[in-house]
């Protein structure tokens, strides 16, 4: 037996929406408290290796029921660029999808950000992952 469920905004694509910690460096009126602060301790490399490795075993056993096989991993927080270990984390994840999970189905990878980064880093995710939204809202510029 076989299924597919349906996500209404992107088709049969099974969404991964991770967020990766409070830590941000903006502070905007409509993000809740809860959802953001300028003090949270960062995930460490291991904690979203660790989380990394269990995410992609869910997915594989979730895909062998599944005729449509393409998942999205979503990262967001916080602000997921903060975390200096953020790049080495998706290199682990691009790394271990592609080692273990490439040949049996598809992922892509993407980031919602506020956009305030270093061109490095701006670099460093473009050769990293496949999609990234940044969220601009015109209350902080006048």
């Amino acid at each position: 037996m076989s299924f597919d469920t349906v996500d209404l905004l992107s088709g049969n694509v099974f969404q991964v929406t991770w967020d990766t910690g409070r830590r941000c460096n903006y502070d905007c009126s409509y993000c809740p408290a809860h959802r953001h602060d300028n003090f949270s301790k960062h995930a460490t490399l291991e904690e979203l290796q660790n989380n990394t490795d269990f995410l992609f075993e869910y997915i594989d056993l979730y895909m062998k029921h599944r005729k449509f096989k393409m998942a999205n991993i979503g990262f967001t927080g916080g602000e997921p660029t903060v975390n200096p270990n953020f790049i080495p984390f998706v290199k682990y994840l691009k790394k271990e999808y592609n080692e273990k999970y490439r040949h049996k189905w598809k992922c892509g990878f993407a980031i919602t950000t506020n956009g305030a980064m270093s061109s490095k880093m701006a670099d460093a995710l473009m050769e990293n992952l496949g999609h990234a939204t940044v969220s601009y809202h015109a209350e902080s510029d006048d």
